[in-house]
């Protein structure tokens, strides 16, 4: 059992499976499998072989067949590019502040597409993002909120180009942008804590006092100043 070979013109997806973007005659296999391999538990599970019949738009008879011919000596149309993944004109993507965001975009074509990357209204961020599989999946290991946005892959082949494009949100789960600190008073001063705090969507804020909230104690009243900041006035 050998792997596949992969190149521009046959690869295999982020969600596994094979995609060919042009067809060729050394396709024609009756054992094509599918292993799955589970890193903790150190198994493999395969399925049955499958079988990828190469079938020409023209039947061949004794004298049309080449077999050292890529096409079998068959007459092949060329074709400007489609996407086989994703499909469609416009897709969305959701990923989480400092995690991986993937993109892929793959394209059937004749002559084999080739694969760009572009983002609308902005440069790609050179120092973060990485090209793998041949220009198909654009990698970007840590994402920040500047990261969203409108990326847009073509395939472009010698007829035409074809478009996708695919509108990444970036969410977060809060943050400290400034942490509180600890706060000594003498009595009767005035006294300030500082809570900065960001995500996607927005968090919501409430300060506590031994576990309640703190508009239910009655030593103090607070002025709290938008977005973050308290501001405690002792009263006696």
């Amino acid at each position: 059992m050998t792997a596949i070979p992969q190149d521009r013109r046959v690869s295999m997806g982020l969600n596994g499976d094979l995609y060919f973007s042009n067809v060729l005659v050394q396709d024609g296999q009756k054992d094509y499998s599918c292993n799955a391999r589970f890193q903790f538990t150190h198994t493999i599970q395969q399925k049955n072989p499958f079988t990828l019949k190469f079938q020409p738009m023209e039947p061949y008879n004794d004298t049309s067949y080449n077999a050292s011919d890529p096409y079998g000596g068959r007459k092949v149309a060329e074709s400007k590019p489609t996407f086989l993944s994703p499909s469609g004109n416009e897709s969305s993507k959701m990923v989480l502040r400092d995690e991986q965001l993937l993109l892929e975009c793959i394209a059937a074509g004749l002559p084999t597409p080739i694969i760009k990357w572009f983002k609308r209204g902005g440069d790609l961020p050179a120092q973060k993002v990485k090209f793998e599989n041949y220009n198909k999946t654009l990698k970007i290991l840590s994402v920040s909120e500047e990261d969203g946005g409108n990326y847009v892959c073509m395939a472009v082949n010698r007829l035409g180009s074809f478009h996708h494009s695919i509108n990444v949100q970036v969410e977060a789960a809060p943050y400290w942008l400034d942490r509180p600190t600890n706060l000594v008073l003498a009595p009767e001063e005035n006294g300030r804590l500082v809570c900065r705090a960001n995500g996607n969507p927005k968090p919501n804020i409430q300060w506590l006092i031994n576990g309640e909230p703190i508009e239910s104690t009655a030593s103090f009243r607070l002025i709290c100043i938008l977005p973050l900041v308290l501001y405690y006035f002792y009263f006696y």
